[in-house]
């Protein structure tokens, strides 16, 4: 929908939920990522936080770069080290925003939608135009 709308293109209630039919590759994606981070927290909290902040961007990069979920996740990860400090405080502020929704309970309702079109604006901001289409040929 974020890419729709980016693109000015027509909305319809169907958008919303195409981000489901790659549910196997985010769960993926997610659950590599989240062991790895925890292995990090485990050993050194240090390592934990660098990869949870550099795995920011893996989902994306799966769904419009086309990445496997290795690919997606290194990528992310060298992607997010150039400009670390920027991210970081991006995701302590997401996390800090989703928790005080959760403490109305029914502000997750936003503050979720709201914090996955942040990461999708980080996202195309920070890979503009390296990851634009090749022109098809007519």
């Amino acid at each position: 929908m974020a890419n729709k709308l980016k693109a000015n293109e027509a909305i319809a209630y169907t958008d919303f939920f195409q981000g489901f039919s790659y549910y196997i590759p985010i769960i993926l994606i997610w659950l590599i990522g989240q062991i790895l981070v925890s292995v990090g927290l485990i050993l050194l909290i240090v390592p934990g936080v660098y990869l949870m902040v550099g795995y920011f961007l893996a989902i994306l990069l799966h769904i419009f770069a086309g990445l496997d979920f290795w690919d997606s996740l290194e990528y992310s990860r060298k992607v997010v080290t150039k400009n670390w400090w920027k991210f970081f405080l991006l995701v302590i502020s997401l996390i800090v925003l989703n928790v005080l929704g959760a403490m109305i309970f029914v502000g997750v309702f936003v503050t979720i939608p709201l914090s996955f079109y942040v990461a999708y604006c980080a996202f195309e901001t920070v890979t503009e135009g390296a990851l634009a289409e090749e022109p098809t040929e007519v």
